[in-house]
């Protein structure tokens, strides 16, 4: 570990950790007699054996693959924070606060797993963990001439039927051949399938707040997500309804929302019939600590009845 601290009022720390399987570098710097303070930190890890299921067998083999030590993964990761504390009085008595908030973001990536043909099913050099692999839907058609002219999408089944109506959901032919599917599965073929989202959690953030007055003392905390999209599930009943079984309730959020000739820009398609599979693009926030607290004064003399107690 390599570091310099200069002493002054206004300091910048650097720190620096390197060994095969760990990259850590960091920054911490102050000003303002140590009011303003801002820390950076980023690092590189390499973890090497990952416990994980085999390379998918074939059905033949008439049992699942084995788990052993077989993949890689790489990580890059940073964080900053940046607060601020400072103290004025209020009544003759010092009225002290301090704010800080923090973001950081990271990323892995698989950089070995035996899988040389890259199928979809199974871990594959170069996936980013929390990839959401899926189809680009143009909307809903919109006439029969509008199904009569667009690609195929037999697999993907609007209706028990198969048959596809005005407002059902139409899916963007990405690679020109008038058939919407898969491929082989494969990196380098995957039809008309892309990567649309990652279920991983990015851009983390957190909010705190302290105060002190008088022995009061006032502390919160807000922690969320800045962007992450996320995929209820085939089975997630209470998010896609009828769409998932026709038996299932109807959600809230799909009456008045679904398309008719007359709200053709709805979320929803036409029929409840089928389920589709889609991801919820999401940010959250929550405070998680707000507690008021109150600390006694310090007793410099304690009454005669307790000294004798």
């Amino acid at each position: 570990m390599y570091s310099h601290k200069p002493e002054n009022k206004n300091q910048t720390i650097y720190n620096y950790i390197r060994n095969p399987y760990l990259q850590l570098y960091q920054i911490d710097f102050s000003a303002l007699y140590d009011r303003n303070r801002f820390v950076g930190e980023a690092y590189i890890m390499n973890t090497t054996d990952m416990y994980t299921p085999g390379m998918t067998l074939p059905a033949v083999f008439g049992a699942s693959a084995p788990k052993g030590n077989y993949a890689d993964l790489k990580t890059t990761c940073w964080e900053a924070s940046l607060s601020w504390r400072d103290k004025f009085n209020i009544s003759s008595s010092p009225f002290h606060y301090e704010f800080r908030v923090t973001l950081a973001d990271n990323k892995s990536i698989i950089t070995k797993y035996n899988n040389p043909e890259k199928v979809l099913t199974d871990y594959y050099e170069g996936q980013e963990i929390g990839e959401i692999w899926g189809y680009v839907t143009e909307g809903f058609f919109v006439d029969d001439e509008d199904i009569a002219t667009h690609a195929t999408q037999a697999l993907f089944k609007n209706t028990s039927s198969g048959a596809n109506f005005p407002g059902d959901l139409k899916l963007l032919d990405t690679n020109g051949d008038m058939v919407i599917d898969y491929g082989t599965n494969r990196i380098g073929d995957t039809g008309d399938k892309k990567i649309i989202g990652n279920s991983a959690a990015h851009y983390t953030y957190t909010i705190n707040v302290n105060a002190d007055w008088k022995n009061i003392f006032l502390s919160a905390f807000f922690q969320g997500v800045g962007k992450q999209q996320w995929w209820p599930g085939s089975e997630a009943s209470l998010f896609w309804g009828q769409y998932n079984r026709p038996y299932n309730p109807l959600p809230k959020w799909q009456l008045g929302n679904y398309w008719t000739p007359e709200n053709t820009n709805a979320s929803a398609k036409v029929c409840i019939t089928s389920g589709k599979q889609g991801w919820i693009y999401a940010r959250r926030s929550s405070p998680d600590k707000v507690p008021p607290e109150y600390c006694l004064p310090e007793i410099e003399e304690y009454p005669d009845w307790l000294q004798s107690a």
